[in-house]
């Protein structure tokens, strides 16, 4: 499903498991963000409300979150631009990141 979406250029699934039921989610709406071209300032935008690792991911067209957090939320956490919501669990599968307001 994944390998199809990205090939039609739509946004990818979201595939949710809980309480023994699975769920999918497909769009039908093109990515909005070319992977090439993420700017500082759309992600900063995507987090004036606290998003998780896998919500950044699925907002820029990323399958998972590892790459897109080194390359892009990390230097923003660096700069003070985005904070974590758990200070003391950085690692944390709940983590959040969320944009400083200035």
């Amino acid at each position: 499903m994944r390998r199809e979406m990205a090939v039609s250029d739509l946004k990818p699934p979201i595939f949710e498991s809980s309480q023994g039921a699975f769920k999918v989610i497909l769009y039908n709406e093109t990515l909005s963000y070319n992977k090439d071209v993420i700017t500082d300032e759309a992600v900063i935008a995507f987090c004036a409300v606290p998003r998780s690792r896998e919500e950044l991911a699925q907002e820029f067209g990323f399958s998972t979150p590892t790459y897109f957090l080194k390359n892009h939320v990390k230097p923003l956490v660096e700069q003070g631009k985005l904070a974590l919501t758990l200070l003391d669990a950085p690692k944390s599968k709940n983590q959040k990141y969320v944009a400083i307001k200035r």
